[in-house]
């Protein structure tokens, strides 16, 4: 019992590991330069309602509009990473931007394997800049920062699978090390030969039953 709940722990360590590992893949892989253009969706629309900086979303309820829509989008989209960008700005009751004066440029970059549970963006409008959840970047150039903004369902889902799956692996293994190890006249616990010992003389452990010939 003592090994199975081992193994679990350091399945979820290893889960941690790999998760800011792909992570780290993400990042190295986007920004691609390689934008398509795509539909921003009812998803896209409730991130920047949720997201903008205080200063665009101020600066919309100054003009009298409730909400930032989406114009149009870009993106690109890996095994690793989910890159968009977006044109926002404060739309009018008939449709359109009510000023291109007050339209803002978004980037948004999720990374994480196999759900996107980790996130930054950059917000622009002329000389106003504000990053949101990103860390500077500090191991070179080009990678556009650190993203440290959790998405909380989906860490936690990259988390289980991960965990369950090297829990698997990890209990398989075990198994079979054990299977081995009686085999060759050895002790199931730390590998030492026995020679007809009942009880291992390196770690102590007692032998149950006869052993696999």
């Amino acid at each position: 019992m003592i090994h199975v709940r081992a193994s679990w722990m350091v399945a979820f360590l290893l889960s941690v590991l790999v998760t800011c590992a792909l992570a780290a893949v993400g990042v190295m892989n986007g920004p691609s330069g390689s934008l398509g253009f795509l539909t921003a969706g009812p998803d896209d629309e409730a991130w920047i309602v949720e997201t903008m900086p205080e200063t665009f979303a101020r600066r919309g309820r100054e003009i009298g509009v409730a909400r930032w829509t989406p114009d149009g989008a870009l993106g690109d989209s890996s095994a690793w990473s989910d890159e968009r960008t977006f044109t926002l700005g404060p739309m009018s009751a008939g449709g359109g931007f009510l000023d291109p004066e007050e339209v803002v440029s978004c980037w948004r970059l999720r990374v994480g394997w196999p759900l996107r549970s980790f996130e930054m963006s950059y917000w622009s409008r002329g000389t106003v800049r504000v990053e949101v959840d990103r860390f500077p970047a500090f191991f070179g150039a080009g990678f556009g920062g650190v993203p440290i903004g959790i998405r909380p369902a989906q860490l936690l889902g990259n988390l289980a699978f991960l965990t369950v799956a090297f829990g698997i692996g990890l209990t398989v293994l075990g198994e079979w090390r054990q299977r081995w190890r009686r085999r060759a006249g050895a002790c199931i616990e730390c590998g030492h030969l026995l020679a007809g010992a009942t009880r291992c003389p390196e770690c102590g452990a007692m032998i149950e039953g006869p052993r696999e010939s």
